[in-house]
């Protein structure tokens, strides 16, 4: 993706027991569903490709960046020629209708790949209670 923040879309799921995400719909966002408020721990895993350049950068936003807490987590690099891998979670209390996206960031002057697969790029949320 190029220079700009990106929000990390999903198209597979290993499973989804209450209607949390669409595969086809807002794919980015796991939506907390009718009846299903409370504290939940949310948790990603990603990657970039290999680059010595710039920064990269992996959040948790919670309704699109607005909101309190609005970055539930920020994970921020320099430059690494190895790929950086990042994971990070947060427990976030979320009401009905509130949803949560993965979000990358990188400024090293041209595009980067972030991993993917199911194994490479991991996004979820766990349910802790009200």
């Amino acid at each position: 993706f190029p220079v700009t923040i990106h929000k990390l879309g999903f198209d597979t799921e290993l499973f989804d027991t209450d209607g949390f995400h669409s595969t086809s719909t807002n794919t980015s966002r796991i939506t907390i569903p009718s009846g299903k408020a409370g504290k939940y721990l949310v948790c990603v895993f990603s990657g970039f490709a290999a680059n010595t350049t710039g920064n990269r950068q992996l959040s948790i936003w919670r309704n699109n960046f607005t909101g309190t807490p609005s970055r539930a987590f920020n994970l921020l690099f320099t430059g690494s020629n190895a790929g950086p891998a990042m994971a990070g979670s947060a427990i976030i209390d979320l009401a009905v209708g509130d949803y949560v996206e993965a979000v990358v960031y990188q400024n090293s002057g041209g595009n980067l790949t972030v991993y993917g697969g199911a194994n490479d790029t991991i996004f979820s949320v766990q349910y802790l209670g009200a």
